[in-house]
């Protein structure tokens, strides 16, 4: 292109992108999960959805390529749940589940996930030394038995925190706060 000419005609066509579609439900009673998130993702790549009242989602515009997918409802107490119905929540979950592959415009449709019921750890975050409650934004992590974070939220309100979603087994709660 040179300084001022103008280059006109090169029309483009969209690829509308692969679909993603199915249903999340309770792994016992199979009632269905409103409100989760499905995400779908690769390593270049990630897009997410939220279930309807009847589990349904449609995850759409994806390009072609190797994913992940995993659905999560956030304050609902269910575990993340990868593809192929692997619970798994936290920062060691990359890439685990059932890997599928997407064509140019393809759709992969009937894809279920299973959530399974969690558990929650809660409370409140009071300082050792005067017996008050602790300060806001107090940096909150937990971890496995495997010594791996699960989650890094940050407490809020009265120093309240809750972890919810959790499989079952043991946990470490480590807290920090820079006024402390």
């Amino acid at each position: 292109l040179a300084a001022g000419a103008v280059v006109s005609g090169l029309n483009l066509a969209l690829d509308r992108g692969a679909t993603f579609s199915g249903n999340v439900r309770a792994a016992v009673g199979a009632a269905p999960i409103a409100n989760a998130n499905v995400w779908v993702n690769n390593d270049f790549y990630g897009a997410s959805a939220v279930t309807d009242a009847a589990g349904n989602f449609a995850v759409r515009g994806l390009p072609p390529g190797v994913y992940h997918a995993y659905a999560d409802a956030p304050g609902q107490n269910f575990v993340q749940t990868w593809l192929g119905d692997v619970p798994c929540r936290g920062f060691s979950c990359v890439d685990v589940g059932t890997p599928f592959t997407l064509a140019s415009n393809a759709t992969l449709s009937g894809q279920q996930f299973n959530m399974p019921v969690g558990g929650t750890i809660a409370g409140v975050i009071i300082d050792g030394a005067t017996g008050f409650p602790g300060p806001r934004q107090t940096r909150l992590e937990l971890f496995d038995s495997l010594g791996r974070t699960v989650v890094q939220p940050t407490s809020s309100g009265a120093s309240g925190y809750s972890f919810t979603g959790l499989q079952p087994g043991a946990y470490k709660a480590v807290f920090a706060s820079s006024s402390l």
